[in-house]
């Protein structure tokens, strides 16, 4: 039908993706990925899997795996949902809306109302999450805001944090407590989501473009505490696209 899996953004991870690799930085445009995988049906995704190489096989091998995906109503979150479900994974998706909101075209996926700045909300919703599922495979940290807009001097102060702690220690704080529990069902994975500003510098958003590249380094870091505990860590920048935010 002139559909090609191998999209400029694809491309991109299988040519940095190595077995063994606990961190990559992957400048990928998350709107390529989205159009390169959620635009197939589920029959032409296990044609392609019988097609293609062993390495992409891998990849795409995500059947019955349980994901875990924050800001999961926004345009990227509601694309990673629908492609996770068509590769038939088992997709637990949560965000700071109320469920009744959710606009997801496949049924088979659960929902928790997460708001990732409240770190009791996070600490409930986890152990609810934790008693209902005996394993999760992938954590990706997808649920950010842009928040203050300017130069640093003339932004709001609160404002300025909470951008911090949506961006950077929600994160954190899921992957301090998935860490323990994925090295005790014997490992998974987390990935998160970097952006604008974490490569350089970009002047007028100091909170969002500060909190992605500390996502960054806290990705690295943390990549190689886990190591050794069959745990990959990753972050990957999605690149310049048309949402909400």
């Amino acid at each position: 039908k002139g559909k090609s899996l191998l999209s400029p953004g694809i491309k991109k991870v299988i040519g940095k993706f190595n077995k063994g690799d606990h961190i990559k930085i992957l400048n990928v445009n998350m709107k390529e990925y989205a159009r390169g995988l959620s635009s197939f049906t589920s029959d032409e995704i296990s044609k392609i899997k019988g097609q293609h190489s062993n390495k992409i096989n891998e990849l795409l091998d995500l059947e019955n795996k349980v994901i875990l995906i924050t800001g999961a109503l926004g345009q990227v979150g509601t694309a990673l949902v629908n492609t996770f479900l068509d590769l038939s994974s088992v997709v637990i998706a949560t965000d700071i809306n109320k469920s009744g909101e959710i606009n997801i075209e496949n049924e088979n996926h659960d929902y928790f109302k997460l708001d990732v700045n409240k770190p009791a909300e996070v600490r409930k919703v986890l152990d609810d999450i934790f008693a209902k599922y005996k394993k999760i495979d992938v954590l990706i940290n997808n649920a950010a805001i842009q928040g203050a807009i300017g130069p640093l001097w003339e932004n709001d102060l609160d404002s300025w944090k909470k951008v911090i702690n949506v961006n950077l220690i929600g994160p954190m704080a899921l992957c301090r407590a998935f860490v323990p529990w994925m090295e005790a069902n014997a490992g998974g994975s987390i990935i998160n989501l970097s952006g604008g500003g974490a490569t350089g510098p970009r002047p007028n958003f100091s909170a969002y473009a500060s909190s992605k590249a500390a996502l960054v380094r806290l990705s690295e870091s943390l990549a190689e505490e886990v190591k050794t505990k069959s745990i990959s860590v990753n972050c990957v920048a999605p690149g310049t696209m048309n949402t909400s935010i």
